[in-house]
């Protein structure tokens, strides 16, 4: 199956991905008008910089996951040998 990979790829960085960044905006920007509820610092934030680079270390780790267990499974469906983690 060599649409494996191209398919692993499709659903675990281009939908799921900004699904759920989509879901967490959504909350964060419901719930910023009552901080005192839900943070544990309710007067501290994050800088608009370190806002970006949680993003992007997020974003790329999903990325990476996806790449790898796309590569794993696409292996493994071409009759590949199966990566034995613990012997």
């Amino acid at each position: 199956m060599v649409f494996a990979l191209p398919v692993g790829l499709l659903l675990g960085a281009r939908a799921l991905g900004p699904m759920a960044w989509v879901r967490v905006w959504q909350y964060l920007r419901s719930a910023k008008c009552r901080p005192e509820q839900w943070k544990c610092q309710p007067t501290r934030w994050l800088t608009k910089f370190n806002e970006w680079h949680a993003f992007l270390l997020g974003s790329t780790n999903m990325l990476i996951g996806s790449v790898v267990s796309g590569v794993i499974s696409c292996n493994i469906m071409n009759g590949g040998e199966k990566l034995n983690c613990f012997h």
